[in-house]
């Protein structure tokens, strides 16, 4: 069978001028429109969200943003859905015109070259070992989703093979096998079973590889993540935004911290340092896997997680808690916890938002418990109009 493969040319005119600006071929051809503020000036988009910010909060508490120090390649994770037919595959994402459609998108400047190197790679044996693209409309074939992590620094990669079904197992062992051989980089590879219609990227796990984690090297802390949790998308930004938190409360007595919603345990490793004993709770199990892992490679002995629901962190932790971190999904952490938190009437919250409104109810749920002292503007996602924000929250005598 002759085929012709999607491969499209991966361009980095510019990483960094006077302006941080980027080309990008994708949006200029309307095959992707993810980067709502890519034709602006880095400085002026940035200022864009943070003038949203100030407008939901005032600007008398608003202190000088966490700015990411790259806009080009900053992305640790690639998401790709498969498209086309075997004699002409695509990896990219629903096209702006037709959802039923798939853009390509392997030359997406804010992945790291080595992801859209390794997206290339699997393109181009897609055909020669018969995973045959599943197609929205008819529900039919077998390739739905790839996914690509690199950890930051150690440049490890991770591949997560979306599949229907597990008909295609052996072949892409067989493929597995040969992309260890082309990219020694590669770590971690698991095949991933979601048989369900619908835009989920999740499923029964079956690992190929001897390993589940790949290394990400934060200097003060090393973090472990696997395919299917949750992790920061700029390493960069990350490491400032729990650097943030460990010198705003290196120096307070802080005995017991607790935090909620901790995903690989990013927070909990700063807090562990300053803190004689800290708590982390998330209900991915996945995530708390890494977490574990993480801490024991580091010999950190004074931090314990959990998996279950934040809400119910009362039921594990009977000690007086000093200083409460969240960080939860962009719907907030809602009335109940809200609540929860009052009544253990803890001298700090910390809140990790990624969606201000969310966060802006949530203070309101708090009440005159606690009072703002501080909001920092943190640019997780430059060139879109997307804002994490963090926020200290201080218990009122």
């Amino acid at each position: 069978m002759s085929s012709l493969i999607c491969i499209i040319d991966i361009f980095y005119f510019i990483d960094y001028n006077e302006k941080m600006m980027i080309e990008c071929k994708a949006y200029d051809l309307n095959r992707c429109k993810s980067c709502d503020l890519i034709k602006s000036p880095y400085d002026d988009g940035l200022n864009l969200k943070i003038n949203a910010l100030t407008n939901l909060f005032g600007n008398s508490k608003i202190l000088e943003p966490i700015r990411s120090e790259r806009i080009i390649g900053y992305r640790n994770k690639a998401k790709f859905i498969i498209g086309g037919d075997l004699t002409r595959p695509i990896l990219g994402i629903p096209s702006p015109a037709d959802s039923f459609a798939v853009s390509p998108l392997t030359d997406c400047p804010l992945h790291s070259k080595n992801m859209n190197d390794l997206a290339n790679l699997i393109l181009t044996n897609i055909t020669e070992f018969n995973l045959n693209p599943y197609d929205l409309k008819s529900k039919k074939g077998e390739f739905k989703y790839l996914i690509i992590s690199q950890g930051h620094l150690t440049d490890e990669l991770s591949i997560r093979f979306g599949m229907r079904s597990l008909e295609s197992f052996e072949r892409v062992k067989k493929l597995y096998n040969k992309l260890i051989q082309a990219n020694k980089k590669i770590k971690v590879v698991c095949f991933e079973v979601q048989s369900k219609h619908a835009a989920i990227f999740e499923g029964v796990e079956y690992f190929l590889s001897p390993d589940k984690y790949i290394q990400h090297d934060l200097s003060d802390i090393t973090l472990s993540s696997s395919t299917s949790n949750f992790f920061q998308v700029n390493a960069m930004v990350a490491k400032k935004l729990y650097k943030n938190v460990f010198n705003r409360f290196k120096d307070e007595n802080i005995t017991i911290s607790l935090d909620l919603f901790c995903g690989v345990g990013g927070f909990a490793q700063e807090l562990g340092v300053f803190s004689k004993k800290v708590f982390g709770i998330e209900i991915n199990q996945v995530a708390i896997d890494c977490a574990n892992f993480s801490v024991k490679q580091n010999d950190l002995s004074n931090i314990k997680f959990i998996c279950d629901d934040a809400n119910n962190f009362k039921v594990h932790i009977k000690e007086e808690i000093d200083l409460v971190v969240v960080n939860p999904p962009r719907r907030g952490i809602g009335q109940n916890l809200c609540e929860l938190l009052n009544s253990i009437n803890s001298n700090y919250i910390v809140y990790s938002s990624c969606n201000a409104k969310s966060l802006s109810k949530d203070i309101e749920f708090l009440g005159d418990n606690y009072q703002i002292e501080s909001i920092t503007p943190v640019d997780m996602f430059p060139l879109t109009n997307h804002l994490e924000v963090l926020c200290i929250l201080v218990k009122v005598s």
